[in-house]
């Protein structure tokens, strides 16, 4: 049987580790890999708004349309909606297995559980988003 590292790291790949870029220790460029490159990927999806990305219009999730949005069943659903299509359309690496939306008050959290493509790893992203008030409320 194969290591599964192994595995990992050819169908996910590895790449610049964005949120640090250099390493404290040596200096050098830092690199991720495997269940780490992915959620760095769903990252930087969630994060754009659809047609943010010149040339790539399907390239984003919609979740930063939510802000002003009430906090409530209905942003749930939208938010699930939003986040299967973009992770469909943008990271062919996993399948996604559940996701689960709490909505306290103004913060919504995220969490999306997923499988990488071709193997039985298994890998969780957790993403945090915190509606605004339109200061419409009488």
């Amino acid at each position: 049987m194969a290591d599964l590292s192994i595995i990992e790291k050819d169908r996910i790949g590895k790449g610049m580790n964005l949120s640090n870029i250099f390493s404290s220790l040596s200096g050098k460029v830092e690199v991720n890999e495997g269940t780490d490159r992915v959620n760095q990927s769903l990252s930087v999806i969630f994060e754009t708004s659809n047609g943010e990305v010149a040339m790539l219009p399907i390239v984003g999730s919609g979740v930063a349309e939510m802000l002003f949005e009430p906090a409530d069943g209905i942003l749930k659903d939208k938010l699930e909606l939003y986040i299967r299509s973009a992770i469909e359309l943008n990271e062919p690496r996993i399948n996604v297995q559940d996701i689960v939306i709490d909505v306290v008050d103004n913060d919504v959290y995220v969490t999306i559980n997923y499988v990488l493509t071709g193997t039985n790893m298994k890998g969780v992203f957790d993403y945090n988003v915190t509606t605004q008030n339109r200061g419409d409320n009488y």
